[in-house]
């Protein structure tokens, strides 16, 4: 793990690494997010690409340090890599993904991709995962590769490898969040960004969502591969 100290004027100081704290086992693919002061990593891949089930917790101080060693949380009800990863209010959430072992890069669809969403409760007071996962409205077909932007009442999901990702047939949906954590109905959302991106499909990228000057939330997706033209890097960003 490595961190950097975020300035005033939104620029990031020299990164270092956090001998402190280091994951558990090595991991790719996974789902991390912070949250009320702690650090979650959910899931990923290990050696051989085998999807992992685990959950881990790290507490952050107040000035940026770690506070080891990592927690383990309660685990998935089976293991996932290369889902969309989120959390909104007192929720965590695991979207889709790969239930299989594949290479970060493939796109040969696998028998192991998934539409199933799990969502567990946090306990604000003690930081740890409060509730068992719990499956919750699926997406409309199984995906990977793909983010989750959460924000105000809502989940956004882009790109990733699903049925139909070569011709964008579904590149964004979304749906809105309840306020006892489940999910409602998915929905295809538009414009899509291959509109903007001369085609391409967007899988392996990475988003977030903001709230603007104006108050109003926004979603930044950046970078990326092109499931249409295999190793081509995407360089650029693209904001909802």
């Amino acid at each position: 793990m490595y961190r950097a100290p975020i300035n005033a004027d939104g620029s990031l100081g020299s990164w270092t690494t956090t001998n402190v704290a280091p994951l558990p086992v090595a991991l790719r693919s996974v789902g991390a997010v912070i949250m009320y002061g702690s650090m979650y990593v959910v899931g990923g891949a290990t050696t051989g690409n085998a999807t992992v089930a685990t959950a881990y917790r790290l507490p952050i101080q107040v000035d940026g340090g770690l506070i080891a060693p990592w927690k383990v949380q309660g685990a998935l009800p089976a293991g996932r890599a290369r889902f969309g990863f989120g959390g909104l209010g007192v929720y965590l959430y695991v979207v889709g993904g790969d239930a299989g072992a594949v290479a970060p890069n493939d796109t040969t669809p696998s028998t192991g991709r998934t539409s199933t969403v799990y969502f567990a409760k946090l306990n604000p007071s003690t930081r740890e995962i409060a509730t068992a996962w719990t499956e919750t409205t699926p997406l409309p077909a199984p995906r990977s590769a793909h983010t989750a932007a959460f924000g105000t009442s809502s989940v956004l999901v882009t790109g990733g490898l699903y049925a139909g990702a070569l011709t964008n047939a579904s590149e964004e949906v979304y749906a809105p969040v309840n306020l006892d954590g489940t999910i409602g109905t998915f929905a295809t959302a538009s414009p899509s960004i291959s509109s903007l991106c001369g085609g391409c499909s967007l899988f392996n990228h990475a988003a977030t969502g903001y709230l603007g000057s104006n108050g109003g939330f926004h979603v930044l997706v950046a970078g990326g591969d092109d499931a249409k033209a295999l190793g081509t890097r995407r360089a650029e960003t693209f904001k909802y």
